[in-house]
């Protein structure tokens, strides 16, 4: 499968989700593609057959969202607190999406599909770059074969170590992510790659 990222991702309009970020902040869920990361999570989902992606540190929900542009797509997002209020429309709403919650989050908990899972996209505190390196480590113990999105690679130095020192194929995003850093890792270029009209090869 070969997942394209052009500038075709301009085009994605997530303005009618918007109202399920309302009690937090819609603007970022709308914002363009290079000052966050929403429209490309949404622009791969668009790209995907029915299937099960998963999203590491759901925090408000604009991930999950993005991820379940696609109704076809099962999004699974993992998180150690719901910060969502019950009484207010979220994520919750979609059909598509499913919280899980777990206090001490480990690769384990993830399904059995994960082997199978296209992609994954990691976003967790503290952003140290010591939890993704344990992450990374772990999701290639268990044989996963997809994409990793990873947001923040550029916030600190212990980002920027740790997806520097990831010895698989992997892109920094630039003007298709967020502000600080997006990156993408290859796990198995013969089961899921990336074609990128702008990406940068490290």
């Amino acid at each position: 499968m070969i997942l394209k990222i052009d500038r075709k991702v301009d085009s994605i309009d997530l303005s009618p989700f918007a109202p399920l970020m309302e009690f937090h902040t819609a603007r970022h869920l709308v914002d363009k593609a290079g000052v966050t990361h929403y429209r490309l999570l949404a622009y791969l989902s668009s790209q995907l057959p029915p299937s099960i992606v998963i999203d590491v540190g759901t925090c408000h929900g604009a991930s999950a969202i993005a991820l379940a542009y696609n109704k076809k797509v099962e999004v699974i997002t993992y998180d150690v607190v719901d910060r969502v209020p019950a009484s207010v429309p979220s994520y919750k709403n979609l059909s598509n999406t499913h919280l899980i919650l777990h206090q001490d989050f480990t690769v384990d908990l993830l399904p059995y599909t994960l082997q199978n899972a296209p992609l994954i996209f990691l976003d967790i505190d503290p952003h140290d770059g010591i939890v993704e390196a344990d992450f990374v480590r772990k999701l290639k113990e268990k044989k996963f074969r997809g994409v990793l999105l990873l947001d923040d690679i550029n916030l600190n130095d212990g980002m920027r170590k740790f997806f520097t020192d990831i010895i698989l194929p992997k892109y920094t995003l630039n003007g298709y992510g967020s502000e600080t850093g997006t990156g993408a890792v290859i796990f198995d270029s013969s089961y899921v790659t990336l074609e990128i009209s702008q990406g940068n090869l490290i």
